[in-house]
């Protein structure tokens, strides 16, 4: 299954340099960021003692055991709100000088595209 394929190469199974497609399936996509971004993930197996299920018993454990060679860094999200926030000012700053330019070009062609008109 893609799961599978996604494990194995985010796992180093499947040979080196095989990046893991996390587009081919829905299931996939939405675990991206649990099987490689920046969280903690914790996977349950769900095996029966039966013998009438045992090979989706081993299955389930190999795929488990396969899971387990993913190694993920999970930090801490911070950011000092000082520095957000300043961050945010110099962003808007930038915007504001960028609009007042492109405002003051928009008067200059405006004046000019009149003084067209009216030499014609």
């Amino acid at each position: 299954s893609s799961l599978s394929r996604v494990i194995q190469a985010l796992a180093g199974t499947a040979g080196k340099g095989v990046q893991p497609v996390f587009r081919e399936s829905k299931l996939t996509l939405l675990l991206k960021d649990a099987l490689s971004g920046n969280s903690r993930t914790v996977l349950m197996a769900c095996i029966s003692p039966a013998r009438t299920n045992l090979d989706e018993s081993i299955g389930t454990l190999e795929f488990a055991a396969r899971c387990k060679l993913i190694k993920t860094n999970a930090k801490k999200n911070e950011q000092d709100k000082r520095e957000l926030i300043e961050t945010l000012c110099n962003e808007k700053k930038e915007v504001e000088t960028k609009l007042e330019a492109e405002m003051q070009q928009k008067t200059m062609l405006q004046k000019e595209l009149e003084k067209e008109m009216e030499e014609s």
